[in-house]
């Protein structure tokens, strides 16, 4: 796993694991599942913000900075999209999952499809 997955956010540039125990604490927190397709293609706000707020604290898990709340300060509404993209570019690359909108879209050999 590429643990050197970093972005900017918070004035600062910071660290983002998405691993299992990360997705499993976004599904806690959210009330969603991760292997549902719709998620990743259509997020809210509060989706986006839970994502970013469980990748940073694995991502340094002692730094007590890193709350929900605060996170969502530091998630400018016209950014909201782009941080979204780089999760996504991450968990796709990790985990080699395809969350093509159409079905055969980008299926490979290596890829496992997300539920619908």
């Amino acid at each position: 796993m590429n643990k050197e997955n970093k972005y900017e956010i918070g004035g600062r540039v910071r660290r983002f694991v998405i691993d299992f125990n990360v997705m499993c604490e976004f599904d806690n927190l959210t009330g969603l599942s991760s292997l549902q397709q719709n998620i990743w293609q259509s997020p809210s706000f509060s989706t986006i913000r839970a994502l970013v707020y469980c990748s940073l604290k694995a991502g340094d898990p002692l730094n007590k900075e890193i709350t929900l709340e605060r996170v969502g300060t530091w998630i400018p509404m016209n950014e909201a999209q782009k941080i979204w993209a780089f999760l996504l570019e991450i968990y796709v690359r990790e985990y080699k999952i395809d969350i093509g909108s159409e079905e055969g879209e980008g299926e490979g050999d290596d890829k496992k499809k997300v539920s619908q």
